[in-house]
């Protein structure tokens, strides 16, 4: 019975002196490069000349919880009394699908909002104007969850809408399409006629590796 109390006490300061260590959830790091030059207007015309809003590295950094988002850019990116701004980011998640909204417009005060699919607000912060990267920082619900996909959206106007550029992420590849043929014909009767497409997407699904784990590009 000695030896056993003995054992038993053995047992007990093990624990104490060697306490179970829960399994850290892993921080992530991802870097993405984006085509320079692809600015564009809402007509699809490219503007490389508008370096300010010309996405070129997405830095995602996970520490715990804390997620820090920074995009750089070809240029400094500046807040302007003339120009209305607008930035928008969705996050995927293993768990969850975060929105992120940035709005100036002067005079009105600059706007952040960041929430997730279940419509909860995020408290965030929104740093680096007058320099080439912007850093979005806030906190995902678990530091369990793990990445899956991104999308963002820069845009700038001026104040009377004569003109507005954008960029993307990951680049959006436009399609036109263009048809030849009949224009007129009679209730019944077929019409031929012959068409052509360039640009857009490759066929097939979208690649996917390296950060890209995500199960889909957009909703």
């Amino acid at each position: 019975m000695k030896n056993k109390i003995i054992i038993l006490a053995l047992v007990i300061i093990c624990f104490i002196a060697f306490p179970i260590i829960p399994v850290l959830a892993a921080d992530e790091y991802f870097v993405f490069d984006d085509d320079v030059g692809d600015v564009f207007d809402e007509d699809f015309n490219v503007f490389p000349d508008q370096k300010d809003i010309d996405i070129t590295k997405i830095y995602y950094n996970k520490t715990g919880k804390t997620l820090d988002l920074e995009i750089n850019f070809f240029d400094k990116i500046k807040k302007s009394t003339s120009i209305d701004l607008v930035f928008s980011c969705q996050i995927i998640t293993s768990d969850e699908d975060y929105s992120i909204l940035y709005y100036y417009s002067h005079p009105l005060p600059e706007n952040i909002t960041v929430f997730s699919n279940e419509q909860d607000f995020i408290e965030a912060q929104i740093t680096g104007f007058n320099s080439n990267k912007l850093t979005i920082t806030f906190d995902l619900f678990s530091e369990d969850e793990i990445f899956e996909d991104l999308i963002i959206f820069i845009a700038k106007a001026d104040k009377d809408q004569t003109y507005a550029y954008t960029d993307l992420y990951p680049n959006q590849q436009f399609l036109e399409v263009n048809a030849i043929g009949d224009t007129k014909g009679k209730v019944g009767e077929s019409l031929s006629f012959s068409g052509s497409a360039t640009g857009g997407p490759p066929p097939g699904p979208r690649p996917t590796g390296g950060a890209w784990r995500g199960r889909r590009a957009c909703r």
